[in-house]
């Protein structure tokens, strides 16, 4: 009984074997062709589908990377104007937060512009609020492109400003060739150093940004006016950020 059962097991593994040359040789192309036809539809469609899925999945992890990087970025930008809203700055004024690509003598380029609405002759500050705890101005748009801005900042020969002090003493705040002063002061007034000078809030300028502080005091009696140097709050250069205002 034993020999008869190995007798048929070497009979099959001979035929598989003969099967496998055969096959090997193309004799049953004949027969693989139709039935190929039929099962081929079968396979692309799973491989199809395996491919669609891995698509899928690699689709949503990068739309997933996309929203986590929004998302930091909104939480980002939230927490910087929630401390805005946390100073003295009216709350009717709208920030749009921007970085600074390059500082170049009197002018800024900022990375938003049309798209972002921003346009000729608005506001620009930065958030100072470890010394004042308001706004500071830098300047104003002066050029805009569909994706980035061009800003004439407060030390440009050709930017004026009418200004008030702490106290009430108005001038006009204008760039010399070394210098910011604070210029037609009538002599009456007194000029106190260190007192803040914000923006009047004439000729289109946002009132009540700070443009710096008073410095030395330049009086000659026998003129009608005195002027001041005036101290920045911070340095440009260390600028990474900065808000453009519209009301």
């Amino acid at each position: 009984m034993k020999s008869k059962k190995l007798k048929y097991w070497l009979l099959l593994v001979a035929i598989a074997i003969l099967l496998t040359i055969l096959d090997g040789r193309g004799y049953f192309n004949w027969l693989k062709r139709p039935v190929g036809r039929w099962i081929n539809p079968v396979k692309q469609a799973v491989y199809l589908n395996k491919v669609t899925e891995e698509n899928d999945y690699q689709i949503e992890e990068g739309q997933l990377a996309i929203v986590e990087a929004e998302l930091v970025s909104k939480t980002n930008e939230n927490e910087r104007l929630r401390s805005l809203l946390e100073t003295k700055l009216p709350p009717s004024w709208r920030f749009v937060p921007a970085n600074i690509l390059s500082l170049d003598g009197e002018s800024m380029t900022i990375d938003i512009g049309q798209a972002m609405e921003i346009k000729k002759d608005m506001m620009v500050m930065a958030l100072v609020k470890d010394k004042i705890n308001g706004g500071v101005l830098v300047g104003r748009i002066d050029k805009v492109e569909l994706m980035k801005s061009t800003v004439k900042l407060t030390t440009d020969q050709e930017v004026k400003v009418k200004a008030k002090t702490e106290t009430g003493v108005e001038g006009v705040v204008k760039a010399t060739k070394n210098e910011l002063k604070l210029m037609e002061v009538l002599q009456v007034n007194r000029l106190n150093p260190g007192e803040l000078i914000l923006t009047q809030g004439v000729d289109g300028w946002l009132p009540g940004l700070v443009i710096g502080r008073v410095g030395e005091v330049i009086k000659i009696d026998t003129e009608v006016y005195q002027s001041a140097i005036v101290e920045p709050i911070m340095e440009l250069d260390s600028l990474r950020q900065i808000f453009v205002v519209s009301l």
